[in-house]
């Protein structure tokens, strides 16, 4: 078995904390693959209602 994941940087909302968290999960599940991504807006959905409020530089920071 194989296990993968999708992982988003930067959701509105998303604190310091959040990502340590994120972080420490996907070190614990030892996943096979991660495909990630930054969070960008998408028009019509529930989190453009939320704003952008995570800076373009914060989340492009590398994994410490």
């Amino acid at each position: 078995m194989s296990l993968s994941t999708d992982i988003i940087s930067g959701f509105p909302t998303e604190t310091e904390d959040d990502q340590k968290l994120t972080l420490d999960l996907i070190q614990d599940l030892n996943f096979d693959g991660a495909y990630t991504f930054k969070y960008s807006p998408r028009e019509n959905t529930k989190a453009w209602q939320m704003g952008d409020d995570v800076p373009e530089e914060v989340k492009l920071q590398p994994i410490k």
